[in-house]
């Protein structure tokens, strides 16, 4: 394995495009901050790891300028209920929960990061080195 000298000017560096790092890039950025993030893998993961985006992430994702299309990928989930052996413990409903997000949005994992990275490549095309 070769590694490549990279020449950086940045005020931060991010180790990792997943959801979390990019997320935090895109808010650096939304700021006025120079950021730079590196991801070891080559190519974007196509799997979800994650079930839902909640209130609090959506409203840093409306706050730079995310959200609606988060919102137009998305599914809403208002109410939730959990089971073990056919049998429900419980239920939960997000409907007393502060608007406007009462409500937990499924989107897959790969289309959260494409939007991310869309965003990111917007504003610095160099910002994301794999």
């Amino acid at each position: 394995m070769t590694m490549q000298k990279l020449s950086l000017t940045t005020e931060v560096i991010v180790i990792g495009a997943g959801p979390v790092g990019m997320l935090l890039a895109c808010c650096l950025q939304h700021h006025g901050i120079k950021c730079v993030v590196l991801e070891k893998r080559p190519q974007p993961y196509r799997h979800t790891r994650a079930i839902g985006i909640h209130a609090p992430s959506l409203r840093i994702f409306e706050k730079i300028g995310l959200v609606a299309q988060l919102l137009e990928q998305g599914v809403r989930i208002s109410q939730g209920a959990a089971y073990s052996r056919g049998r429900c413990l419980g239920r939960l409903s997000f409907a007393s929960c502060p608007g406007p997000y009462n409500f937990v949005l499924t989107v897959p994992q790969y289309e959260t990061e494409r939007i991310l990275e869309a965003s990111l490549a917007a504003r610095d095309p160099a910002c994301l080195r794999r």
